[in-house]
């Protein structure tokens, strides 16, 4: 089972994608990152990447968006309706709570925001939010309508295996999310709603999963493109005693004995490997050149594909190297192309819905009634006595 994030909201959206990315074949699942956990950089990277905080990308846009930042603005009175939909209200204190979870989420995966970028980040995140909570009510009245409910059972069930999917028990999984600013509760409730958006688009809409020819042609695009694919055992020396260092050759030649006479590669990387990517059995994703240090790039690339190299030495230690093939990693590519079908079948969808609800932003309502009133004025002219 697998799980993969569908980037088209925040929350239940998001949901939505985990458990539609579970029909994922298992096949593939090493190489996926894990949306609970942070993944370690493989150490042959040439370069670490600088740190920096990402600012949530922009959704796409919501009708008078901008009258709502406004709105949320101005913190005159009590709460306050920033827009109904089909005559459900979506209040000020709904938004600004989330957003501040939103943040609670960034900052709790170690990316500080500078306090000098906060009123960005939260701008961006206002027209966000709203369009997050739009398309909630949006998904739950077709639950209603469409006589859907998503039983306890069904819920557990995956959320276990999401937990399994990050190699996390249950109890590590909900102090994840309560670092992240969200209570078990809340985040079952959008596990479901994103259990209910997958029956829906499984009943009203059907997807051509990719063919052999498209995941061919991705594949081809990128080898085109300069990149390859390997799998790498790693035995770490860096700053270690002569002695460990004699021991780690001689192992290190002794893997590379196994893995020409036949061993599974991957399973060798998982039991010996000191590189994080041993949890992937060794895989390293696709990389051009500039990418990884240079005598480990120019053994990677010297290879054809299903070649396994000499023993390579780096600063890091001893490694050696298979080149990954086509049929390797062609059901993932497969995976991954259905998993961008269902992302871009869901945004279609939820533009329908949009499209078919009744959607009313009072302060934009608002202003444009005084903007009338201020044209009906010159219109009249000043009176005459």
């Amino acid at each position: 089972m697998r799980i993969y994030m569908m980037i088209t909201l925040w929350a239940v959206i998001i949901c939505a994608g985990e458990v539609m990315g579970m029909s994922r074949s298992d096949g593939d699942k090493e190489k996926v990152k894990e949306p609970l956990k942070k993944q370690e950089p493989s150490p042959v990277a040439a370069e670490k990447a600088k740190e920096k905080v990402t600012e949530p990308e922009k959704p796409a846009p919501v009708e008078a968006k901008s009258a709502v930042i406004d709105t949320i603005k101005s913190k005159g009175g009590g709460d306050k309706v920033l827009v109904t939909v089909n005559g459900v209200a979506i209040m000020e204190s709904d938004v600004e709570g989330r957003i501040r979870a939103h943040i609670k989420r960034i900052e709790g995966g170690g990316q500080k925001i500078p306090a000098n970028r906060m009123d960005s980040v939260k701008g961006q995140l206002q027209g966000r939010v709203v369009q997050e909570l739009i398309d909630k009510q949006l998904i739950d009245e077709k639950l209603k309508e469409e006589n859907i409910s998503i039983g306890d059972k069904e819920v557990d069930e995956r959320m276990g295996a999401l937990a399994k999917g990050s190699s996390m028990s249950m109890e590590q999984l909900e102090k994840q999310l309560t670092m992240s600013g969200m209570s078990m509760a809340d985040f079952r409730e959008r596990m479901r709603s994103g259990l209910g958006l997958e029956t829906i688009l499984e009943t009203s809409v059907k997807l051509a999963p990719a063919s052999e020819e498209e995941v061919k042609k991705t594949y081809d695009e990128k080898i085109q493109a300069g990149q390859i694919r390997v799998r790498h055992v790693l035995l770490i020396t860096q700053d270690k005693a002569e002695v460990v260092k004699t021991e780690a050759k001689v192992k290190i030649e002794e893997l590379l004995k196994q893995a020409r006479a036949g061993a599974d590669f991957a399973e060798l990387a998982k039991a010996n490997s000191d590189c994080p990517s041993k949890s992937r059995g060794g895989d390293l994703g696709f990389f051009g050149k500039g990418q990884m240090v240079p005598k480990f790039e120019e053994a990677a690339f010297a290879l054809n594909e299903g070649e396994i190299s000499d023993v390579v030495e780096t600063k890091f230690g001893y490694h050696i190297i298979k080149r990954v093939t086509f049929a390797d990693v062609k059901e993932e590519i497969k995976a991954q192309l259905d998993n961008e079908k269902r992302r871009n079948m869901t945004v279609e969808y939820l533009s329908k819905l949009r499209a078919e609800a009744k959607i009313v932003w009072p302060e934009k309502e608002k202003q444009e009634a005084g903007q009338e009133k201020t044209e009906a004025k010159k219109e009249v002219g000043p009176s005459e006595k």
